[in-house]
């Protein structure tokens, strides 16, 4: 059953905040770190911490979020993530201790651990393929919506908006999620015993390729946890990095991440619109984010010696290792049922929080001890290290090899 026309603009509005506002907090730490740390007295160290505070929620708690959401519906996960994470800014917007930030930001945590299931079970009640990819293309655009919306903030200490100020936007943006969610389409009923959507974009008479989706999961899993590593340190990282090695003000580094989320904000658009035409999603353009995110720290690292290349680099970070979660995570949709999206959902994000998880308190560790050089070279050694589980086999389907069907 097709969705009403109000009820789809809502459910394309809903997933598209659900996912803004669950991982906006990770972004606003970000851009906000330089804020944060001169009001707060926070060092590097120090924010590395607020990140493994924010990130440990959602690994311990994304399989069991996984579960759950088939279980209750991707709407109604939305829907409670929406909440929780608004009201964990709002509390945040009060903090006045770094002890006090991580207290605030846990429950933000705890709902990040539903976004991606939750998301994905809802968009996986679509009746078609290409509607999927449009769910999943609106949904995974609104990370980067995210990473633009808590640039955009940062940059606005310009004009006098501070942290406290962004953060309360932030939970307004929550507020407006909830309500379309209220009002968008259920998912309850759809997908409990369907089995994968078909694929109607193959030729006639050429046959489907076998895939075996508990492989495929593992491969994206190890492939998630790399990238999320590497991902981390710049997301915590880089806009403290522009002021305290490339000499930019507090509000341009802060734009930094309005550059690389805009990036991403208009590849992963781009991407879902390719994949609305084609079932098939290659592992080659996820071997080619790793090695594009390994040249944009390169290039971000080259900053030091000329501020010009850490933008250049914002922008291939935005290009490569912000953009491959939209394919990783349709191909994770078109694994299996949709009633089962949220559980092998919750197993590839956990995997990527994990990575999420660990390096910004190493990283953080690096930069006082031998500096922001080696802290690069940690990063791109993690997108090196995400190339390994795409040797062995393709993540996604195969494109289908010519014949008759048998």
């Amino acid at each position: 059953m097709r969705p009403r026309r109000g009820a789809r603009a809502a459910w394309l509005l809903a997933i598209g905040l659900a996912l803004l506002v669950g991982i906006l907090p990770q972004f606003a730490i970000g851009a906000l770190g330089p804020q944060l740390r001169a009001e707060l007295d926070l060092g590097p160290a120090d924010l590395g911490w607020v990140f493994a505070g924010l990130y440990a929620f959602g690994v311990l708690g994304s399989p069991i979020a996984g579960a759950l959401v088939d279980r209750i519906g991707g709407r109604r996960s939305c829907l409670g993530l929406l909440v929780v994470s608004g009201t964990s800014l709002l509390l945040a917007s009060v903090a006045t201790s770094r002890s006090g930030l991580i207290l605030a930001m846990l429950p933000a945590g705890a709902a990040m651990a539903f976004a991606n299931p939750g998301t994905n079970r809802w968009a996986s009640a679509a009746s078609t393929a290409r509607g999927q990819a449009a769910l999943v293309g609106v949904a995974q655009a609104g990370v980067q919506a995210g990473a633009l919306v808590a640039g955009a903030l940062a940059a606005a200490s310009a004009v006098g908006l501070d942290w406290r100020g962004a953060l309360r936007i932030g939970a307004g943006l929550a507020l407006v999620g909830a309500v379309a969610a209220w009002r968008a389409h259920d998912d309850r009923s759809a997908g409990r015993s369907a089995g994968p959507v078909p694929d109607t974009s193959a030729p006639r008479g050429v046959a489907a390729p076998r895939t075996d989706p508990r492989r495929q999961l593992r491969i994206l899993a190890g492939y998630a946890l790399c990238m999320g590593a590497g991902t981390a340190i710049v997301f915590a990282y880089l806009p403290s990095f522009a002021v305290d090695t490339a000499g930019l003000s507090i509000a341009a580094a802060g734009a930094t991440t309005l550059v690389f989320g805009s990036t991403a904000l208009f590849c992963r658009l781009g991407l879902g619109l390719f994949l609305r035409v084609t079932t098939q999603t290659d592992s080659r353009l996820l071997l080619m984010m790793a090695l594009g995110s390994v040249a944009a720290i390169a290039i971000i690292a080259a900053g030091a010696i000329d501020a010009t290349w850490i933008w250049i680099g914002a922008v291939v970070f935005g290009a490569t290792g912000t953009t491959w979660p939209a394919l990783a995570f349709l191909a994770v949709v078109r694994a299996g049922p949709p009633g089962g999206a949220g559980r092998a959902t919750g197993w590839v994000t956990a995997a990527f929080y994990l990575g999420l998880w660990v390096t910004p308190p190493i990283a953080g560790r690096l930069i006082v001890t031998a500096g922001y050089a080696w802290m690069w070279v940690a990063a791109a050694a993690c997108y090196l290290l995400a190339v390994v589980p795409l040797w062995s086999a393709r993540v996604a389907s195969r494109p289908p090899v010519a014949g008759p069907v048998r």
